[in-house]
């Protein structure tokens, strides 16, 4: 035991003193090598000895070994200097001033030494590659202190002129042909060719000092084939795993692209990995005003043959891309550093089969180019593109302009051929007034224009494009396809001339090559809800450009109106609507279409706008009048507008329909249509008072034409509700509600005043008419208006037809031709001393009127025509009246019997209606009134007729102031009548007649008279203000049969004898004389003797026509040829007789009380009293 703890001690002893050495020593090695690197000579042709013996059939030549320390971190590394490595046929394969080496330790485990890895300190290499495709690769080779080393016998010294930018072309260097397919597999060169340039005098140099440029490809290729593990056939190529070249000074001339670049510290490195190379590089570029950092990155698979490279690229200012290459001119305005990956993949071939970008970007300004005409600035933001052949994609492209981001992606097919390109571009929250920036000028220019000019406020949220594009044969860009969208909010529209603008709106837009549209879903327009709107700009490819505009918004009905009278439109004043009269809620939906010009016109707009208006009033719609609760659908266009509805005018709901026309040459310009209720106590609000004659509600339908040159107006009412009156002069028309009654009319007015009924027809109780009518308006030479009238009925007036006119001198004519005309109202009015009731005509009033009738029959009084197949004409010219009337036949009889003397055959008891002012007052006011007569056959009372009537009677207001008549009897015995006036105060009035017992018949005074030869005559005395009437009348040979009440004074004074013969043939007379007077409808008689031969009779007394009452008294002389005889005796005759006509012998008699039923008294004792004292019983005057 006590062994085993002394051999313990001593073991650790030893090891703690072999710890201390190796300590000691390594801190003494570390120690020097920091000072300096130390040179391993004396072991160097060992160490190149052993590494010639694993290197196969190539050699290496080494100058020196070195010994350094690089730091903790690297700890040592050997160096050699002056390298030169040497291929089997004794051809130099690489020289380099400087290599760092590290054996293999695995090697030296199996007793090999080899090297792991070989670091090239400080080479010159150049790269180029040709127009062609063709590719050099060359170094410059140098000694340790930084000389060339001298040149070979079988090299050749001839020295190419220097290039002050890149030293190309001089000495050795190996030339590589790219592939044509891609199936060709990359050959490099067995041998080296030998290059010389000729020299001129002024490129002389010094060949012994000149740098001499050899071709470093066949190391390279050897390198890559050892690494890759392809080349085996040497010991030592299993054992290395790395190739670098650190602080190269690498310069790099594409002239396909025109870029020369350089590298001055370049470092590379090469390694060994499982299937494949790895490799990694890191450089300091330099090219024109650009330098920056790129770090490389890159694998080569020995399966597949590819390299995968990527690149990180320090910070790059894009426009400092155009001092490399004219390639870059677009991107001289690109004031925008980038930085990033750019990746690629290389075929067997060394055919670059793919490539990438990850680029991140920076701050700074973008400006396209001037075919585009934008600038941006750019906050940040990443280009990543790939690329295969015949295949760039840009996958994502974002840059941040402001608070807006845009990305781009996209696909360039055939990109260095004739190319066609795809892109896709986003981009987000854009703020609508940095559209003007964001949008390049000539990407749409006129859409472009019209937007930034007239949308403002609010955001785009998002916006996409696509887009299409190809080279053309010759070299043009020829537009495929372009297309995108866009998402907006809070933007303020404004869309045309004055029209409100449209706030606060949100939407979407899309847009093509030829197109560019905008949809908003919701905005505010001076006080409208905008539900959805769309702006279309189309036709972008051509000159002029269109835009289409519809807009549908909610809201008041004024702001709507105000809406579309905004210029350039001005329909409210087109219609001659003030927007301020309307009231209520709508909808509107608006369209314009419009060229692109800088000024629009309303010539240029078309227009389409369709409305819902509810709860709608219009005030003053007309005139003054209304309209209130509307519902109506409005649809208006450039063309005209069309109105459709109903609404209440009044207290009546009525159905509206309005077509209007802009179009100036249009035939119809504005066209009406009102149906349902029309209430007609609105009328006045237009200036059209049709009260008292029409009240209530009408239905129907009333249509209304604008044209050129006038308004027609056609319609056609119910009036089955509506009161009819007509005040008129002996009219007096009333239709109460409830009664069927309807109307249609056709009128066109004209401008200038004038106008054409075109037609009318009435139907009410007792009124149906129709006909035409014209008036002339401003015309002097026509007549003022004339209506024809057609198969009409008024009242008793039946199937009138004609025409009624004012004529250009005010003269009224009617002429009017029918088969019943009702003169009734007229006939009594004229008989009548008081004006009609309800007439309110003045007596005095002036007119100048002509009628005209002609017809079948005339109602003058009673139910039945009384003059038949005649004509009437009346003529009026002020207050003076002329009236001539011809028939065939006048039935009198009316005027002559009361109602129930026709049928008791008693004496009428009625007053005449109208005297002429004989015997009665007649006032001489109101004109003069001339009457003709000419009737064939006029119907006397008791069957008597007149023929032959003729005459005339000149009436002064009611008086008749001249007289003349004639005619004849049945057995043509004539009948005469006159009026005349002898002076101022006095008429004189005549009649004849030759058979007065039918004369008096005809006219039912008396009837018991047969024959006669009658004369009247008298004197009207107009100084007394009843005009009293005094004649005397003359009767001879005429005989009195059938008389009752003469009978009964003859049965009363016991002429029984007398009597029977009154009731048989007769009793004859041979004359009546007698006097009269008659005044106030009273006829008083006087000296009233009758004589025949059988009998005489006396009479004095009067007869009331008013009352209808009788008084009087006289004598009956029996024998009255030998009872008067003694009458003719001197005083004595006066004595005995007393009274003219009287006898010696005659009983006396009165008659009283009513006329058609007197009392009769005979005092027969008078027979006996002389005349004398008669008279004073009877009242007579003595004769």
């Amino acid at each position: 035991m006590r062994l085993v703890k002394s051999f313990a001690g001593w073991l650790a002893l030893i090891l703690s003193a072999i710890v201390l050495f190796v300590g000691v020593f390594a801190a003494v090695t570390i120690w020097r090598l920091s000072q300096e690197p130390v040179s391993l000579h004396r072991i160097t042709p060992y160490i190149v000895d052993h590494l010639n013996k694993s290197m196969g059939e190539n050699r290496l030549s080494v100058g020196d070994v070195v010994l350094r320390w690089r730091g903790w971190a690297e700890k040592f590394d050997v160096g050699l200097r002056d390298v030169v490595i040497i291929g089997g046929d004794d051809r130099e394969l690489l020289h380099i001033p400087e290599a760092d080496v590290v054996f293999s330790s695995k090697a030296l485990f199996e007793g090999v030494l080899a090297l792991r890895e070989l670091n090239l300190i400080g080479p010159r290499i150049r790269l180029e590659r040709r127009a062609n495709g063709q590719i050099d690769i060359g170094y410059v080779a140098e000694n340790s202190d930084g000389t060339a080393p001298l040149a070979g016998p079988d090299e050749d010294t001839s020295v190419e002129p220097q290039d002050p930018v890149y030293d190309s072309g001089r000495g050795a260097s190996v030339t590589i042909d790219l592939p044509e397919s891609d199936d060709a597999q990359p050959v490099l060169p067995e041998t080296t060719e030998m290059q010389s340039a000729p020299q001129t005098p002024d490129d002389e140099t010094d060949v012994a000092t000149a740098p001499i440029e050899r071709s470093g490809s066949e190391i390279l290729r050897d390198v890559v084939s050892i690494l890759s593990g392809e080349r085996t056939d040497f010991p030592a190529a299993a054992y290395f795993e790395s190739f670098g070249i650190v602080n190269a000074d690498l310069q790099v001339r594409d002239e396909q692209l025109g870029i020369v670049w350089a590298a001055p510290q370049a470092e590379i490195l090469l390694s060994r990995k499982p299937l494949g190379i790895g490799a990694e590089a890191s450089l300091q570029v330099s090219a024109g005003a650009l330098s920056t950092r790129v770090n490389v990155t890159g694998d080569y698979s020995t399966s597949s043959g590819e390299i995968d490279l990527e690149a990180r690229i320090g910070e790059v200012e894009l426009s400092d891309l155009v001092s490399i290459s004219d390639i870059f001119e677009p991107m001289r305005d690109a004031y925008v550093p980038v930085s990033g990956v750019i990746r690629a993949k290389y075929d067997v071939s060394g055919k670059l089969v793919s490539a990438a970008t990850d680029l991140e970007v920076g701050s700074g300004v973008i400006s396209l180019p001037s075919e585009i005409r934008a600038t941006y600035r750019v906050n940040d933001g990443k280009i990543v593109t790939s690329y295969v052949p015949g295949r760039f994609s840009v996958d994502d492209v974002t840059l941040n302009v402001g608070d807006a981001t845009a990305s781009v992606t996209g696909v360039v097919l055939d990109p260095f051929g004739k190319w066609q390109l795809s892109l896709d571009a986003k981009a987000t929250d854009v703020a609508t007034d940095d559209l003007d920036r964001l949008w390049p000028e000539s990407v749409g220019e006129d859409a472009r224009i019209w937007v930034v000019t007239n949308l403002s406020d609010g955001i785009v949220h998002q916006a996409t494009l696509h887009t299409e594009l190809h080279q053309d044969d010759a070299g043009d860009v020829v537009l495929d396809a372009l297309g995108g969208q866009m998402t907006m909010s809070g933007v303020t529209v404004h869309y045309l001339g004055d029209m409100p603008d449209v706030h606060d709106a949100g939407g979407r837009a899309e847009f093509d090559e030829t197109s560019f549209n905008i949809y908003v879903d919701r905005g505010q327009a001076d006080g409208l809800t905008v539900t959805d709107a769309s702006i279309l700009f189309t036709k972008l490819d051509e000159p002029v450009p269109l835009a289409e505009i519809e807009v549908v918004a909610n809201g008041s009905a004024r702001k709507a109106l105000e809406l579309i009278e905004a210029q350039p439109l001005g329909f409210a004043t087109r219609l001659g609507i003030d927007p301020a009269q309307i009231a209520g809620e709508q909808a509107t939906r608006v369209r314009l279409n419009f060229p692109l010009l800088r000024d629009v016109t309303f010539d240029d707009v078309e227009v389409a706008a369709a409305s819902r208006i509810q709860k709608a009033s219009i005030t003053n719609a007309f005139r003054e009048l209304d309209v209130n609760n509307g519902s109506f659908e409005l649809q208006v266009n450039t063309k005209g507008l069309e109105l459709t509805g109903t609404a209440s005018i009044g207290k009546g709901k009525t159905a509206i329909n309005w077509v209007e026309s802009f179009d100036t040459a249009a035939k119809i310009r504005s066209h009406y249509s009102l149906s349902g209720d029309l209430d007609l106590a609105v009328m006045p609000d237009v200036e059209l008072d049709v009260a008292p004659y029409l009240v209530g509600m009408g239905k129907g339908k009333v249509e209304i034409r604008v044209l050129e040159d006038r308004v027609e107006i056609k319609g056609d009412v119910a009036l089955n509700d509506v009161a009819i009156t007509l005040p008129m002069e002996r009219v007096n028309y009333t239709k109460q509600p409830g009664a069927e009654a309807k109307a249609s009319f056709d009128v066109a007015v004209r401008y200038e005043g004038g106008g054409t009924l075109k037609s009318f027809a009435v139907m009410a109780p007792a009124l149906v008419a129709s006909g035409t009518g014209k008036w002339r308006g401003e015309n002097p030479i026509a007549d003022q208006w004339s209506f024809e009238i057609d198969n009409t009925r008024f009242r008793e007036n039946t199937g009138l037809s004609g025409t009624i006119r004012l004529a250009n001198d005010d003269r009224m004519l009617v002429d009017l031709r029918g088969a019943q005309f009702d003169l009734r109202p007229f006939v009594e009015d004229e008989t009548s001393p008081e004006p009609a009731e309800g007439s309110d005509t003045k007596p005095s009033e002036k007119r100048n009127v002509i009628v005209n009738l002609t017809g079948g029959g005339f109602l003058l009084k009673g139910a039945e025509p009384l003059l038949n197949d005649g004509k009437v004409t009346f003529r009026q010219n002020n207050e003076n009246r002329e009236i001539e009337i011809t028939a065939r036949q006048l039935i009198a009889t009316p005027w002559i019997l009361s109602d129930d003397a026709e049928d008791t055959g008693k004496p009428k008891d009625a007053k005449a209606p109208n005297s002429g002012g004989i015997g009665q007052r007649a006032s001489r006011e109101g004109g003069t009134t001339e009457i003709f007569l000419d009737i064939e056959q006029m119907v006397m009372a008791n069957g008597e007729l007149f023929g032959d009537v003729k005459g005339s009677i000149h009436v002064v207001g009611q008086e008749w102031d001249r007289l003349v008549l004639n005619g004849s009897l049945a057995d043509r015995a004539t009948i005469f009548a006159q009026v005349s006036r002898d002076d101022f105060s006095t008429r004189k009035v005549s009649l004849t007649a030759e058979d007065a017992g039918k004369f008096l018949r005809a006219l039912d005074m008396y009837e018991n008279l047969l024959g006669g030869n009658m004369t009247v005559e008298g004197t009207v005395d107009e100084s007394d203000f009843a005009q009293p009437f005094t004649g005397s009348v003359k009767i001879g040979d005429f005989r009195v049969v059938n008389a009752p009440i003469a009978a009964r004074v003859l049965g009363a004074a016991s002429l029984s004898g007398l009597s029977d013969v009154l009731q048989g043939n007769g009793i004859s007379f041979t004359e009546l004389n007698g006097d009269f007077t008659y005044v106030n409808d009273v006829l008083t008689l006087s000296k009233v003797a009758a004589n025949g031969t059988a009998v005489g009779v006396t009479a004095n007394g009067s007869i009331d026509l008013a009352k209808s009452e009788i008084r009087l008294a006289g004598s009956i002389v029996p024998i009255y040829a030998i009872n008067s005889a003694l009458g003719v005796i001197p005083i004595l005759g006066d004595l005995l007789v007393g009274e003219e006509g009287g006898g010696i012998f005659a009983p006396t008699y009165t008659i009283e009380g009513d006329l058609g039923e007197p009392d009769v008294t005979v005092n027969p004792l008078s027979t006996f009293v002389p005349g004398v004292l008669r008279n004073l019983i009877t009242g007579a005057e003595p004769g």
